[in-house]
């Protein structure tokens, strides 16, 4: 009887760490998910703030879409990896491809970004770009940074007659 009682004791144990291993991943990973953004360039750079959608996805994958990816010159989807810091914010490196008005690509442009959650719901961040050569290579960075701020993209319910 005395090993029925352990192996039961034990069962339990294991059922509240995992209870608690899920609670405590739930609570660090309230940044996955997609983000409606608004990026303010620095001013000297002369543009405008825009609209972006990004989405950091488990495992580290990072994906983004702007609202001037089709302007002249053109930009690719920017893609790339986040990690979490020991003070429990984001830092990411993400990189795209800047197309001519011919579609040929003319330079490779990486932003090296760090991103601040205050709540479940909002985001701040700050970010820099570089203009790299088409290997990832020989980067020059822009003065100033970008300064980001976010709202998470909520699941709805759709609108049924």
């Amino acid at each position: 009887m005395s090993r029925f009682k352990l192996l039961v004791f034990a069962l339990a144990v294991l059922v509240v760490l995992g209870i608690t291993a899920y609670a405590q991943d739930a609570d660090n990973n309230t940044h996955l998910g997609t983000w409606v953004v608004t990026v303010t360039p620095p001013a000297a750079s002369g543009h405008p703030a825009f609209n972006a959608l990004i989405t950091f996805s488990g495992g580290g994958a990072f994906i983004a879409s702007t609202q001037n990816d089709h302007l002249i010159p053109n930009s690719g989807v920017q893609q790339g990896t986040w990690i979490r810091t020991i003070a429990g914010s984001i830092h990411s490196t993400e990189l795209y491809f800047v197309y001519d008005p011919t579609g040929s690509a003319v330079a490779f442009f990486k932003v090296h970004a760090t991103y601040d959650f205050p709540d479940a719901d909002d985001l701040t961040g700050q970010g820099q770009l570089a203009r790299c050569d088409l290997a990832d290579a020989h980067c020059n960075a822009l003065p100033g940074f970008a300064s980001i701020t976010g709202k998470r993209v909520e699941v709805e319910e759709p609108a049924i007659p």
